[in-house]
Order: structure tokens, then C-alpha cells, then sequence
């Protein structure tokens, strides 16, 4: 049997895929079919949307800005949270097998009738465990030298040979997502796995778990669904990527997806 906390996350998901779909131009009666769900019910969450939007709307000195910090709830911050736990944007009709900023901004406008500005959306995704940092520009303090050798040998190596095969170079960054504020106790802290490119774009995945081979497999296997042309990642050190699951994984795609470690004075590179 579904748990509660499945059923109110299966509810609030098909309300994001219902919203975004009218806000898109679908007509009512065509998602009502392909969610399974009553025409009726879509009617009575498009009315909600509206509700919630006009209260948001500008109306006065008083009325909330658009792309405030302040517009979510703590309700809709953990609806949100679920869903990008429990889904990918395809889910929703959306191009792509990871999240990005966009992304999250039209499921924020669809779910929650606001649309905040792209600094918001990344201030919220910061507070929920969401941060793409480059790993190699946040070194330990082991790394030392070593760091600098692989910046100057290793570094150039990896951008020439992903450009000659036409991949990218990815920076993966995984942090710690810590249980929403009035979860039960004995909730386990999730992780965070986002990648960064050269140039600062990030795509992410969310995962109500910690990071673990089975983790690390089902975010490599979004990732080379997003980047078909391949693709090079640059990680810390760590010991899930020497499980037996992961170094299969690797074995089994060695021509969609490398991994390179940096030296950052952990654990042994296993591959």
C-alpha cells in the first residue's frame, strides 16, 4: 500500500504536470486523458493556479515583487523539493534528462503561480542543497601541489581530447541535501548531484538518498542522456566511485562517459 507521503507526492506532481501543460496551451480535457485523472479535477487545479496568481499579482506598494525571496511558502518549497526528487523534466513535457535553473523556473510558475527571476531560483536551489561549484576551485588542503601539477599536465589534456571527440567537460559537484524542515525524525539527509560546464551552466538532479553507487549510476545515466555526444567529467575523490556497481557502469559506457579525478588527498582513484 502507498504511503501517505507517496500518495500527497503522486497528487502534487500530476498538479505540475496538469498546470504546466495548460499554461503551455494543452487543452484541459486531452491532459485530464493522459494523466488519468477527472476533467473535473484539472479544472479545480487550474483554478487554484489563477487563485494563487492573482494574489501574487502586483496590485500596490504592499503586493509582492516579482522574483521576491519571500513568495514560496514553506509548503511549496517542500512540494517543489519532491517532485524534483521524484522526477526528471521529461516527466513534464520539457527537453532534457536533468534539471536546470530554466527548468525549475517554469515548474515554479506552473506549480506555484509565481515566476521568479533566474537569481531567485538559484537562491532557493542554494537552500535546498542545490549548489554547482567546480570542485577543482574548492580544493582540500592535501591537495596542495598536486592540484596545481593537474591543472597544468592533466587539465589541457582533458579539454583537448573532449573537444576532439566532440564531448563535453563537465565539472560534477556532490553535496548533502539535509530532510525538510517538520519531517519525521529519522529522515535520512539526501544528496545533490549537479554538474557545471566552463561557463557556469548547471544541470542537476535531486535524490532523497545518500550519494551511493546506485545513486551515481542513475544520475551517469541522465547525464549521457543529456550530453549524447558524450562527455568528460572532473570529480573529487571518493569511495562510491570504487563499488563494484559503479566501476561496472563505467566499464559497460567507457565511450559516453569518462570520469577524472582530481588529487585532492583522499581516496585512491579506482576505476
Amino acid at each position: 500500500m502507498a504511503s501517505g507521503a507517496m500518495v500527497a507526492e503522486s497528487g502534487v506532481a500530476l498538479r505540475a504536470r496538469a498546470v504546466t501543460g495548460l499554461t503551455a496551451g494543452r487543452e484541459p480535457e486531452v491532459l485530464a486523458g493522459e494523466l488519468g485523472v477527472p476533467p473535473e479535477l484539472v479544472a479545480g487545479w487550474w483554478e487554484e493556479w489563477e487563485r494563487r496568481a492573482e494574489v501574487r499579482r502586483p496590485s500596490g506598494s504592499g503586493a509582492h515583487r516579482q522574483g521576491s525571496a519571500q513568495l514560496l511558502s514553506g509548503d511549496e518549497q517542500a512540494a517543489v523539493r519532491r517532485v524534483l526528487a521524484h522526477h526528471a523534466p521529461g516527466d513534464f513535457g520539457w527537453r532534457g534528462a536533468l534539471w536546470t535553473r530554466d527548468l525549475v523556473t517554469e515548474l515554479l510558475a506552473g506549480l506555484c503561480s509565481v515566476r521568479l527571476t533566474p537569481q531567485t531560483v538559484g537562491r532557493y536551489l542554494s537552500r535546498w542543497g542545490v549548489r554547482g561549484e567546480r570542485p577543482d576551485l574548492a580544493p582540500s588542503a592535501a591537495a596542495g601541489d598536486q592540484l596545481a601539477r593537474w591543472r597544468e599536465l592533466v587539465w589541457p589534456s582533458i579539454r583537448a581530447t573532449a573537444a576532439a571527440q566532440g564531448a563535453s567537460v563537465l565539472f560534477l559537484r556532490v553535496t548533502p541535501v539535509l530532510p525538510e524542515a517538520g519531517a519525521a525524525r529519522g529522515d535520512r539527509p539526501g544528496c545533490a548531484l549537479s554538474v557545471l560546464n566552463p561557463v557556469g551552466t548547471m544541470w542537476f538532479a535531486a535524490y532523497e538518498h545518500r550519494f551511493s553507487g546506485l545513486v551515481w549510476t542513475d544520475f551517469a545515466g541522465r547525464l549521457t542522456a543529456e550530453f549524447s555526444l558524450g562527455a568528460h567529467v572532473v570529480a573529487a575523490q571518493s569511495g562510491v566511485y570504487g563499488s563494484k556497481r559503479t566501476r561496472a557502469w563505467l566499464v559497460r559506457n567507457a565511450d559516453r562517459l569518462t570520469v577524472h579525478y582530481l588529487p585532492d588527498g583522499g581516496a585512491a582513484r579506482r576505476r
